[in-house]
């Protein structure tokens, strides 16, 4: 695995997993639903790849967000502006559009993640189609949803809320990793906080 070596991977699982036992804690995670999706996106730049032979970090990572997200998010963005890969400090950079029109009409294409917040349910049709069209399907691009109709048509993550256990998780589609040239990281996946979709088969 090309970021098989990433000597901060441990390091930034382990805040992963402290994120995800101070959600369990009694605070009510709707409260701060969008801080933890923020910092969970910081992780999965780290914890998902392309893959490629190649060990060499990349000179940044960025991240699209379509929709309004709350301020608290933006602010936790604004906190998350590195991380440690191969001994490298790579920049994180964050841009935000009112919607998936806007996003197609920015000149920039090179995103690693793109991010989509939760849209009407009578429009999600068609913001998908729009957002299918506006992205090179050649590149491996991480999309991310936070609406379990949109990751079952396009997303290879999704962000559920897990409300009985008052916890925010990560859905992995595997194959939609795959689809898209991209990887994860064997040790994130055996994080707790992250459940497979469809459910993944107990191994004999």
């Amino acid at each position: 695995m090309p970021f098989g070596r990433i000597t901060a991977a441990l390091v930034c699982l382990g805040c992963l997993t402290g994120l995800v036992a101070y959600a369990q804690a009694p605070v009510v995670v709707v409260d701060r639903e969008y801080e933890i999706k923020a910092k969970y996106l910081y992780f999965l730049t780290a914890f998902i790849q392309p893959k490629t032979d190649s060990e060499a970090a990349p000179p940044r990572k960025r991240i699209a967000v379509i929709g309004k997200p709350p301020q608290k998010f933006t602010e936790t963005t604004q906190l998350q502006q590195k991380i440690r890969l191969a001994e490298t400090d790579v920049p994180i950079e964050w841009k935000t559009f009112a919607n998936v029109d806007a996003f197609r009409a920015d000149s920039r294409k090179d995103w690693d993640i793109v991010f989509l917040i939760e849209a009407a349910p009578s429009e999600i049709d068609a913001t998908l189609t729009t957002l299918q069209n506006s992205i090179d399907t050649q590149k491996p691009l991480l999309i991310v949803t936070e609406q379990e109709d949109q990751f079952r048509k396009l997303a290879a993550v999704n962000f559920y809320e897990d409300k009985a256990a008052n916890r925010v998780k990560i859905q992995v589609r595997e194959q939609s990793l795959i689809d898209r040239g991209l990887q994860a990281d064997a040790g994130f996946l055996k994080n707790d906080a992250v459940i497979f979709y469809p459910v993944k088969p107990a191994r004999s």
